[in-house]
């Protein structure tokens, strides 16, 4: 082996490693990023019998919930215009279409259901 394909070979193996490393590292930051808006979305419709008028507790999750809405879900225009609507304006449309957007944005279809599932919540002592 001379040393010029020795030294070839020793870049390849180096630069191969670091794209390796690269990918894996923009593919981890991904699925990381999907997976944290999933939990959002999860937490969110799982709280969202907060904001009706049969609840009359803290309404703490809730509130974090859309607050963390702005942060994880900040490069997807659809989910921010939803919130911005929503937040100007609480009526039961612009919740449905901000979950719906979200949604959209994570990949989980819900032709499945209608809009009362997610209008209507279940709340303890009013199933």
């Amino acid at each position: 082996m001379t040393i010029q394909n020795f030294i070839f070979f020793l870049l390849s193996s180096i630069f191969s490693g670091i794209i390796g490393v690269l990918i894996a590292n923009c593919y981890h930051e991904k699925q990381q990023l999907e997976k944290t808006k999933v939990d959002l979305l999860s937490d969110f419709s799982g709280y969202r019998y907060q904001l009706t008028g049969k609840y009359n507790g803290k309404q703490d999750e809730i509130i974090s919930s859309l607050n963390r809405i702005v942060i994880v879900f900040s490069k997807s225009d659809k989910v921010i215009s939803a919130l911005l609507s929503y937040k100007a304006s609480k009526k039961t449309n612009n919740l449905i279409t901000l979950i719906k957007r979200m949604c959209d944005d994570v990949k989980i279809e819900y032709s499945k259901f209608n809009d009362s599932l997610i209008n209507e919540p279940f709340i303890g002592n009013h199933l």
